[in-house]
């Protein structure tokens, strides 16, 4: 029995496939007929002995590296030296294999989850693999300037074009050609003559002293066309063409396949293309895969269109749409007779180094190209998530700035002028690019007014206030807080610093020229703020205040407000302001009511949770009552009471809709019982209004009007007929409907 050495550098002639490869002793069910010598190299049988012997590993032993399937594999031979279909020599390079040794701890189920590989393509490795591991010592498989320019498939497509371009352009037939001839000849001789044979036979323009021959010459070359250099009687071979003569090699029933399956926007089923073709999915699977090897061939390197998909592939180099490749190579968009599809997509299909998906081109794969943009604009964002449209690039060569804006709306960014928005995700993030953009504060509705989904400049505003990424520099202007611009944090407070710079009194005029000068603000809100607690305006100067501000309005002076049994109530029509939530003013005869001064915060007891009333502005502010408006069902327009107890106790109680009865609805709006008629009504409206219970009805009429209630002292006129009859329901009478 030979023996065969272990060590990398230097091996002895293996004879025995178990020599070679000792897992076939182990791993192969009954052993296999394995024992007999290798076969010689380049011939049939070792090649089928190879096929087999890869099918097994695959099979039996997909989990062993390719160190112990070929333990006599050398470390140093590259893979540009291996017998590589142009597929697998692809899939190598994409993941950067440059020698036999970084492929020693890969298995066949890692090659196989690679993206885009099939079967074909792992087999076609490790057979090459195995032929090297058989064959022992190999001097040949040394390194040299030739091998890896012959093997290299980027210069394989380099010469296979040249190649195609020379047969095409450089020999044409007939007087045309020969025409062609003697004009280059002109051009030729000429330039031998004056000592200047390396010159461009086309050069860019007229030597000095050229003859006019040799001028025509080459204008005759320069405006020649590729239709020019065909035979008139013979139509042009386009790609849709070539491809319907491949296609024409099938059967119906396959070529109905393909279309139906490979081809189309929405693949049919093998179970569905069994039962139109009456065979069993698998018979239509083993048509399909024969289908598509042969095709697959006819684009790889070698085969009749690859010149055609290595040029595909450089138009397109990263990303490019496809109206661009097909400007590029007009012929793409022609329609392939035989299965109803484009030039373009079948190329696609057939081609596993590109992609084409909804109008875009992109090598290796769309997923991909949205990757490497996503890791892109990542590392070019600035902190807030901002990148110049010039800084992105997908490849060395520039694609044009209308491509670039397409290309990231497509993946899902934002486009803002001439920058790209990466973070949108909440209006902060949103609101912090296009201040970035900008450069300077916006107003609330000028920042949304750039978002590209709907949104409320009142939300934003609320939004901006609690992130400390932004600051608000006027009554309504926000800027990035990083700028260190001056803050606003409203009239009352500007005027606080203006106090405090000036020593604690100012003169008002040069405070309303301070404050208005820095802020939008009007001088009347400026004079209006000064003029109130925490500040006092004495003599046309303005000082923080001395004392309390006390409430001046009597409660029963203040329009719709009414006492109510040992309570008062307010008379308030519901607005979407109050439905959405909002505070709201309260008339200044509620703080006397609650027995505030400014700057006191009152809270209520009641049944939906605690009621607020504050006092730090000009008026006292309601908390919401959002709350009881939702529990009672209540929508905008419908007037309420809000109930003051005298025993710090709040509610809410729904006005009835008008009935047409003008003293009954006049009861329902002071919250008093709407069955009251006569002289128990009267005593009733004198009462809400803190009149004497004997007040004559005119006194009372008089008191409504005189204090802003207009539409009750008219309801009391229209009712006075039976506010003054003796009808009375608290001693007997009919109540009102």
């Amino acid at each position: 029995m030979s023996t065969c050495a272990t060590d990398d550098t230097a091996h002895s002639t293996v004879v025995r496939w178990t020599d070679a490869f000792p897992w076939l002793t182990t791993s192969v069910p009954g052993g296999g007929d394995w024992a007999g010598p290798i076969d010689d190299a380049g011939t049939a049988a070792r090649q089928a002995r190879l096929a087999e012997l890869v099918a097994l590993a695959m099979e039996h032993v997909p989990g062993t590296p390719v160190v112990e399937l070929f333990p006599l594999l050398p470390l140093d031979v590259p893979v540009t030296a291996l017998e590589l279909p142009t597929r697998a020599a692809r899939a190598l390079a994409r993941f950067d294999y440059t020698t036999t040794s970084q492929l020693r701890p890969l298995t066949c189920g890692t090659m196989m989850g690679w993206r885009a590989i099939g079967v074909g393509t792992v087999s076609a490795i490790l057979e090459a693999l195995a032929n090297v591991n058989a064959q022992g010592t190999h001097p040949e498989l040394t390194e040299s300037p030739s091998t890896t320019a012959d093997s290299d498939p980027a210069s394989l497509m380099e010469r296979e074009t040249a190649a195609a371009l020379s047969t095409d352009v450089c020999a044409p037939e007939g007087s045309r050609g020969r025409e062609i001839g003697d004009r280059l000849l002109v051009i030729g001789r000429w330039l031998d003559a004056v000592g200047r044979p390396d010159d461009l036979l086309l050069g860019d323009g007229a030597l000095p002293g050229e003859p006019a021959e040799v001028r025509e010459a080459r204008e005759y070359l320069r405006g020649l066309t590729a239709a020019d250099l065909r035979d008139t009687d013979v139509p042009a071979s386009t790609l849709a063409s070539l491809l319907d003569e491949l296609l024409a090699g099938f059967d119906p029933r396959t070529i109905d396949i393909l279309r139906l399956r490979l081809f189309a926007d929405e693949p049919a089923t093998l179970e569905e293309l069994g039962q139109a073709h009456g065979v069993t999915r698998e018979r239509v699977r083993q048509l399909d895969n024969k289908a598509r090897a042969t095709l697959s061939d006819a684009v790889s390197e070698g085969g009749p269109l690859s010149h055609a998909t290595a040029g595909i592939r450089r138009i397109i180099g990263a990303l490019r749409p496809l109206e661009e490749v097909i400007a590029v190579m007009p012929a793409l968009a022609g329609t392939v007779s035989a299965v109803g599809q484009p030039a373009w997509r079948l190329l696609d299909r057939l081609d596993e180094s590109y992609e084409i998906v909804d109008g875009w081109c992109a090598a290796p794969s769309i997923a991909e190209a949205e990757n490497r943009t996503r890791q892109l604009l990542d590392a070019a964002a600035d902190q807030h998530g901002v990148v110049r449209i010039d800084d992105v690039s997908f490849g060395p060569d520039p694609a044009p700035e209308r491509t670039t804006r397409s290309w990231l709306e497509r993946c899902g960014y934002v486009v803002d002028g001439d920058h790209v928005v990466t973070r949108i995700s909440s209006v902060g993030d949103y609101a912090a690019a296009v201040l970035s953009i900008e450069g300077a504060p916006l107003g609330a509705q000028q920042i949304v007014d750039r978002f590209v989904h709907e949104r409320s400049a009142r939300s934003l505003a609320n939004a901006l206030s609690t992130d400390d990424r932004f600051a608000r520099v006027d009554r309504d202007r926000w800027a990035l807080a990083e700028w260190g611009l001056e803050g606003y944090a409203g009239i009352k407070a500007a005027i606080g610093k203006e106090l405090a710079e000036a020593g604690g009194a100012i003169p008002l005029d040069d405070l309303v020229q301070a404050i208005t000068g820095r802020f939008s603000v009007s001088a009347a809100s400026v004079l209006a703020y000064a003029s109130n607690p925490p500040y006092e305006l004495r003599g046309g100067i303005v000082r923080g205040s001395t004392g309390g501000r006390q409430p001046r309005k009597a409660p029963e002076h203040t329009a719709r407000l009414y006492r109510h049994g040992d309570a008062w109530a307010l008379r308030v029509r519901v607005t979407t302001e109050h439905l959405r939530g909002s505070g709201f003013i309260a008339p200044i005869a509620i703080a006397g009511i609650l027995g505030m001064t400014h700057g006191d915060k009152v809270t209520l007891a009641s049944d939906y949770d605690e009621q607020t009333v504050h006092w730090t502005g000009n008026q006292p502010i309601f908390g919401t009552i959002r709350r009881y408006l939702l529990a009672y069902d209540v929508s905008a327009g419908t007037e309420v009471l809000l109930i003051f107890g005298d025993e710090q106790l709040f509610t809410v109680e729904v006005v009835d809709a008008a009935s047409g009865d003008p003293v009954r609805d006049a009861l329902v709006l002071i919250g008093a019982s709407r069955r009251l008629r006569g002289d128990a009504a009267r005593r009733s409206f004198a009462r809400a209004v803190c009149l004497p219970e004997d007040s004559p009805l005119a006194t009372v009429i008089g008191a409504y009007r005189s204090r802003g209630d207009d539409d009750i002292a008219e309801l009391l006129l229209a009712g006075r007929s039976v506010i003054a009859s003796d009808d009375d329901p608290e001693t007997g009478a009919a109540p009102l409907a």
